[in-house]
């Protein structure tokens, strides 16, 4: 360390003492909301606990579906298709495992089986158009900027063209999967 001119050693930056640690986060009965960029690119709300009435801790995020049959533009046959759709792909294509009670391999492979044929035969009905909108909104919950981009739209009424395009196609998957349409708008 240097001296100075008035006999005091000077500290350097790295004799200097650390300072105490923070805490990142607020108090532990705060939930820290998430940043608007986040926000702007996912759609979420406030978690509500709907026992005690009050706001609970934590962010819960609103799936594309449950939000069109919210505002009315898809009706509980569309819901229950995307459900299914959602599920035959989990089982079918990404391999979830199956709760059958342990009954054996067998049971497992064929609920597999059973479901890769039911999502690829709910994508032939469709057509590949409706099936890349029902990819990115229901199966992967993108936000509807995602879902607009994927129909190569951009510009003001982009984010309405695609939820206008995913409850065509989940009147479609709704028909395909249960014979009757699901309308709403």
């Amino acid at each position: 360390m240097a001296r100075r001119r008035d006999g005091y050693r000077a500290m350097t930056r790295r004799h200097r003492p650390k300072p105490p640690m923070r805490a990142i986060r607020g108090p532990s009965d705060q939930a820290i909301p998430p940043t608007p960029e986040w926000l702007q690119h996912h759609d979420a709300e406030q978690a509500d606990d709907p026992q005690a009435g009050i706001k609970a801790r934590g962010w819960r995020r609103a799936s594309k579906p449950l939000q069109l049959y919210a505002a009315a533009r898809i009706d509980r046959t569309g819901l229950d298709a995307c459900r299914q759709y959602l599920d035959d792909y989990e089982i079918g294509i990404a391999g979830a495992v199956v709760a059958n009670g342990g009954s054996g391999g067998g049971v497992e492979r064929d609920a597999r089986l059973d479901a890769a044929t039911r999502y690829r035969r709910a994508v032939q009905a469709v057509g590949d158009v409706a099936a890349a909108v029902l990819d990115t909104a229901v199966v992967r919950d993108a936000s509807w900027s995602v879902t607009a981009r994927v129909l190569g739209r951009k510009g003001g009424n982009a984010v309405e063209a695609a939820k206008r395009a995913a409850c065509l196609a989940i009147e479609a998957l709704a028909e395909h999967y249960f014979g009757r349409r699901a309308g709403g708008e």
